[in-house]
């Protein structure tokens, strides 16, 4: 069993008290392994909340850093640099996008795509109008952001938030048809290709096919949030390419840059010159170093077979979980190494039982596990990381 340190000792009392965090610090890092302050050493199933998709410490990112440190470090987005245009072209190539706003952050990602809908709305009607989102969603923290996610605990604190949000439950393809045939004043529909913070659930295969449809038919921009669910966690760079969809707007961030703070919102279509001078801006977004990490986490992903590899590693480790998990698992849900778990039946004390092997994974409620382990991660790993979970299950 692992081991933890006191509590007391873990987190000064300068640090604000936003966490909940269990009695537990760590000091080194690398690959899919942690190294806590006692010595012992985890397996992050994690990957620091779907960021470190590289694994940590990660080689190459780590020596595109300390080169372009050596540099130019920071100039504002007052002038262009040669690393923010490799990077914004690498992105469009990957995401078949035609122009880039960098920024920080998912919820700024996210923010920049709210900002896009009521251009968009003005742009068209002289007015901004509503946006549709989705029940479960999960698009940050900030106001408008949160208005678009649908976690109530988290929202209630800080009502009054933005009123044009439309929340239709997720994968009702007939109730976002009702809502766009009784009324003309809808922008933008707001989705999550594969919702992650509600535990990894996935949309029937024609969703976002048919909200494509219905974007074009009246007009509206397509905006998919792929904070969580880029990057190549899912075997593609992005997992709207598994629908075969050409959206107007792409939100990423977390693995984006593989721990550098860094986010996207990449546009196309409709959502085309959109953002003209003064319309947004970013003091940090797309600065040198974040473009430079972001440079060489697409040169890895780029590679032949990587994200294949992403694939055949999901499948061992579904293979492997249902093995050993049987009839004590209901199901798993996902795409790539972005899974959820759902257990036949509710485990007490699940989240502790999974601490307790030295895993860190995310635990929805008692019968519900979300996993976003590296990319890097191999299949012995994976059969570790099953064997784990089935360890503390049994």
């Amino acid at each position: 069993m692992i081991t933890t340190e006191n509590s007391k000792t873990i987190q000064s009392d300068a640090i604000a008290n936003s966490y909940g965090r269990p009695a537990l610090k760590f000091t080194s890092a690398h690959g899919i392994r942690l190294t806590d302050s006692n010595g012992e050493q985890w397996l992050d199933a994690l990957s620091g909340i779907g960021v470190a998709n590289l694994g940590h410490c990660n080689s190459r990112v780590n020596e595109a850093l300390a080169k372009q440190m050596q540099t130019l470090d920071h100039i504002s987005n007052l002038y262009a640099s040669e690393p923010q245009n490799r990077a914004a072209e690498v992105l469009c190539r990957a995401a078949n996008m035609e122009e880039v706003f960098f920024c920080n952050s998912g919820t700024e990602a996210n923010e920049a795509a709210i900002k896009l809908a009521r251009l968009h709305g003005m742009k068209k009607r002289g007015a901004a109008g509503r946006i549709i989102c989705f029940t479960g969603a999960f698009h940050g923290r900030s106001l408008g952001a949160l208005s678009a996610t649908a976690k109530e605990a988290i929202r209630a604190p800080f009502y009054p938030l933005l009123d044009n949000i439309e929340r239709i439950s997720y994968g009702a393809i007939e109730a976002v048809r009702e809502a766009l045939a009784s009324a003309h004043n809808y922008d933008a529909i707001l989705l999550e290709p594969i919702q992650g913070e509600a535990g990894v659930i996935c949309p029937p295969s024609s969703f976002i096919p048919e909200l494509e449809r219905m974007c074009e038919e009246h007009e509206l921009l397509l905006m998919i949030d792929e904070v969580q669910s880029g990057n190549g966690r899912t075997g593609k760079y992005f997992a709207f390419q598994h629908s075969a969809v050409q959206p107007d707007v792409v939100t990423t961030a977390k693995g984006l840059a593989n721990g550098f703070p860094a986010g996207a919102t990449l546009l196309a279509g409709r959502a085309t010159g959109l953002f003209t001078p003064g319309t947004h801006g970013s003091t940090y977004g797309g600065n040198p170093m974040a473009c430079a990490a972001i440079e060489a986490v697409y040169a890895t992903l780029s590679e032949p077979g990587f994200l294949q590899n992403v694939t055949r590693v999901a499948n061992a480790l579904r293979d492997e979980l249902a093995r050993l998990l049987g009839t004590k698992l209901q199901g798993i849900e996902g795409m790539g190494l972005m899974l959820g778990l759902q257990l036949a039946e509710p485990k007490e004390d699940l989240s502790q039982l999974l601490f307790d092997q030295g895993i860190l994974v995310n635990v929805i409620n008692n019968s519900r596990i979300r996993l976003l382990p590296p990319l890097i991660m191999s299949v012995d790993e994976a059969k570790e990381l099953a064997a784990a979970i089935a360890q503390a299950i049994d």
